[in-house]
């Protein structure tokens, strides 16, 4: 909900006037998403892109289930622990 005292305005322009404006921060003029601060000089162009293109697997968490687990790695801890059941319950229905 917009408060009363403000104008509709774009998101960005709000997160610009309110938030990087404020910060001495500038946007780059060509690209308004990146920061004139931000330097790739050091980058590497497709450093990631073979185990990007082997493919990801994305799986959100219910927070309810979330708050239970730090980091992937204790859900993959949890999830291995699981496999017995999951192989025994397949060669059962086979």
């Amino acid at each position: 909900m917009i408060p009363s005292n403000r104008v509709a305005t774009h998101p960005g322009i709000i997160l610009l006037k309110e938030f990087i404006e404020p910060l001495g921060l500038k946007v780059m003029t060509n690209d308004p998403d990146m920061l004139d601060e931000y330097d790739f000089s050091k980058g590497v162009r497709g450093k990631y892109t073979a185990r990007y293109s082997e493919g990801t697997n994305v799986v959100v968490i219910d927070t309810d289930v979330a708050k239970y687990f730090h980091d992937h790695d204790s859900v993959n801890e949890a999830l291995r622990s699981l496999l017995p059941i999951v192989k025994r319950d397949e060669q059962k229905s086979s």
